[in-house]
């Protein structure tokens, strides 16, 4: 399908801009690399935390479960709540508003977390960052599924997951080099302003092309209604009719590909992101490398590691996706198995330089599912739900996993901290929370160190096995998978 001048002519079901034979034209990739940087400043906001969450755990004296609750609950509830609202009214209105309008609030929020003096203000500003990153990722994916066709979409959507791993070079290399400078505060500055700019800069310059798409299905229903293939126009209008939401969530709810998918999402969500936010404290307690040491392994392996399997899994589901795509759930199958298996041994090492390199070869599997698993999803709903699919899927990882994985490492962490203790030293919830930690004798300091080092390695240790129940579902869901290729 050729371009026209202004908006692009984009079909209502199939929703391409090309003939679907895997070459993008210029205007799909105009349009990837702005959702592809709307994404990064919606990953850069999240994972800024992972690498200044030991210096405000230091300065306000909090415990690791306290850390898990503003990384996870305190973000993922209300991004979970969020999504789905927002996420309608993608479905129903101009998506370029919508998505702008949530980028300049969560970019607000992010550098708000620069001005609190205490957690509980940390906590509600992290709360808004979740709340307005709702809108974000749904309105990405239907975008990117009416500029992509079936056989495109999972490299289109593997390149959208390329911002988790290039948030993941970024923010640890910027936030340890901000953070070490000049303070952890102006971390969050610097990772927010540029999401501002890119909000003024998205709306001005990118339409909505649903317009389009409408009159494109009008004209065919006034012209093909009469010859013999109205049955098809008419199903290409009614799949782009937007529907009521108790039908599109019974729609999912019945199907059994959906509902094994959003299991092994929220699964892996969980191990995933307590992974994710807890490898850089787990490097400096363990190990005790600097801030901006554990910034670069963490930049190296969520970087690097990340892309490489976003592309990878990208890549080779859409290569074998077959008849039916299986592709799309195999790979990540195989993704869940291999992170699983590699963070299990990362976490158990007592090299820093193998732990390293076991946490991006682990990255590499864990990221290989981001692109055929919500490609997976956008090709096996109709169209006019592909937003609230996405949304009830990120539920699955953000109000399940996110709220859920870092809380519970943080629980068993401590926990486990406070048997290995010390008894002489007293009691470890006493001694090694709360403000007056700063200023513990040394030894005292050394053995609080020694205990959360403990707990904090079995813990991640112990999330790390739930990997397995992804692996099973992936696979029964890789039995069901019917989509339509072509």
């Amino acid at each position: 399908m050729t371009i026209q001048s202004g908006l692009p002519k984009v079909s209502p079901n199939a929703g391409v801009l090309s003939s679907d034979t895997g070459k993008w034209t210029g205007q799909q990739i105009f349009i990837m690399v702005m959702l592809l940087l709307i994404m990064l400043s919606n990953y850069l906001d999240r994972l800024v935390m992972t690498i200044v969450q030991e210096p405000i755990k230091l300065e306000m004296g909090l415990t690791d479960f306290q850390l898990g609750l503003i990384t996870g609950p305190a973000f993922g509830i209300l991004y979970g709540l969020s999504a789905i609202p927002i996420a309608r009214l993608a479905d129903k209105y101009d998506r370029i508003t919508i998505l702008s309008v949530s980028l300049a609030v969560w970019s607000g929020f992010t550098m708000l977390c620069a001005a609190v003096g205490s957690y509980a203000q940390l906590f509600v500003a992290r709360m808004g960052v979740g709340v307005s990153e709702g809108g974000g990722a749904p309105s990405v994916y239907s975008l990117t599924s009416d500029y992509f066709g079936p056989r495109q979409r999972g490299f289109a959507i593997a390149v959208l997951g390329m911002a988790t791993p290039l948030a993941g070079f970024i923010a640890p290399l910027v936030g340890a080099y901000v953070a070490h400078e000049y303070g952890w505060r102006w971390a969050f500055i610097a990772v927010g302003i540029p999401g501002l700019i890119m909000a003024v800069v998205f709306r001005i310059l990118v339409r909505d092309p649903r317009k389009a798409a409408k009159k494109e299905a009008d004209a065919a229903a006034s012209t093909e209604t009469a010859a013999t293939n109205a049955e098809e126009v008419k199903a290409k209008i009614e799949d782009s009719t937007p529907s009521t939401f108790i039908e599109d969530m019974k729609w999912l709810a019945t199907s059994k590909t959906f509902v094994a998918i959003f299991i092994a999402t929220a699964t892996g969500a969980t191990v995933m992101v307590a992974t994710l936010l807890f490898t850089a404290s787990f490097l400096l307690r363990k190990f005790g490398l600097t801030l901006q040491e554990a910034g670069v392994v963490l930049s190296l392996g969520l970087g690097v590691g990340g892309l490489t399997g976003a592309l990878l899994g990208g890549w080779i589901s859409d290569r074998f996706s077959g008849a039916h795509g299986q592709s799309y759930m195999v790979v990540p199958a195989v993704g869940a198995l291999g992170a699983g298996i590699l963070f299990f041994f990362a976490y158990s090492v007592d090299s820093w330089e193998m732990a390293a390199a076991l946490v991006i070869a682990a990255t590499i599997f864990q990221t290989m599912k981001n692109g055929p698993n919500f490609a997976a999803i956008q090709t096996l709903v109709p169209a006019r739900m592909r937003a609230t699919a996405s949304a009830v899927l990120l539920i699955a990882v953000t109000m399940i996993g996110s709220s859920s994985g870092p809380p519970l490492v943080g629980f068993i962490s401590d926990l486990i901290a406070v048997g290995a203790f010390p008894e002489a030293f007293g009691q470890f919830s006493e001694q090694c929370s709360g403000p007056g930690v700063a200023n513990l004798a040394a030894e005292v300091k050394q053995a609080c160190n020694a205990a959360s080092s403990e707990g904090l390695e079995l813990a991640l240790r112990t999330i790390a096995v739930l990997y397995i129940v992804p692996v099973v579902l992936y696979g029964m869901a890789a039995k069901t998978m019917r989509l339509k290729m072509d």
